[in-house]
C-alpha cells in the first residue's frame, strides 16, 4: 500500500505534523475569545448552510400548521 496510515484503526488515523507551538488550552482558547484577542479566522468563515437554514423553518412552520390543526379537530370533534 502506498499510504501506511490506511493500516491503522481510525482511532488512530491521525495527522502526524510536528508543530512548532504547543496548543492552547480550552480555558486560553476561551479567554482570549471573551477578549478579543484571539487570531482572526482568516478567509473561511464557518457558517450554517443555506439548505438547513432556509429549508428548517418551512418544514417546522408545516410541521406547527399541522399539529395545530390536529388540536383543533380534535377539541371540536364532541
Amino acid at each position: 500500500m502506498a499510504n501506511s496510515s490506511l493500516r491503522k484503526p481510525a482511532e488512530q488515523q491521525t495527522v502526524d505534523k510536528p508543530t512548532s507551538e504547543p496548543r492552547p488550552t480550552v480555558d486560553q482558547v476561551v479567554t482570549d475569545g471573551i477578549e478579543g484577542t484571539d487570531e482572526p479566522l482568516g478567509e473561511y468563515h464557518p457558517s450554517a448552510p443555506f439548505a438547513i437554514i432556509f429549508g428548517a423553518y418551512p418544514i417546522f412552520l408545516i410541521v406547527m400548521l399541522g399539529l395545530a390543526l390536529a388540536a383543533i379537530a380534535w377539541w371540536s370533534r364532541g
